[in-house]
């Protein structure tokens, strides 16, 4: 079957216009395309060349970077912290890495990766029934797959210990 030919939709006035209001209500770049039926990266080009420029939050609040310890404590996982707190899944991984370190380092404490939240235990433990492979559980949760496999190991070692 031949594939259609690619063709380059131009942008008007209209449109740069639309752009520029869609990109300050604070939509991303792939939903302004979804929106104005373009390609993330048309998108992105375009507003480029107009001088629309994403402000970098470089800086955390000290009320986001207590929101983020709450939520996790919750065992929220940082995906979900992400939408909360309006950032990116890996800057939640990031910053609460951060926090963590930060915490052991005042103790006198070497850097240290804090324990598995009881949600996260119990999502191991539901992959891992379900046959998904520990570094694919590992991704999902944001843990190592060491992490993973010692509490696989010490699930197993409980069940073994105390039969129900």
């Amino acid at each position: 079957m031949e594939q259609p030919l690619r063709t380059m939709k131009l942008w008007s006035k209209a449109d740069e216009k639309t752009l520029k209001k869609l990109f300050k209500s604070g939509l991303r770049d792939a939903e302004i395309g979804s929106k104005m039926d373009r390609s993330e990266s048309s998108v992105k080009t375009r507003r480029m060349s107009l001088g629309l420029v994403k402000e970098s939050r470089l800086s955390w609040t000290d009320a986001e970077k207590a929101q983020l310890l709450e939520c996790h404590k919750s065992g929220m996982t940082d995906k979900q912290i992400g939408e909360v707190l309006k950032r990116s899944e890996s800057s939640v991984l990031s910053m609460r890495g951060k926090l963590h370190n930060q915490a052991g380092n005042q103790a006198g404490k070497k850097a240290y990766n804090p324990a598995l939240t009881n949600a996260e235990v119990e999502q191991i433990i539901a992959l891992s029934s379900e046959g998904v492979r520990i570094a694919e559980i590992a991704r999902r949760i944001n843990r190592s797959a060491g992490a993973v496999t010692k509490k696989l190991r010490q699930v197993e070692k409980s069940a073994k210990e105390n039969p129900s």
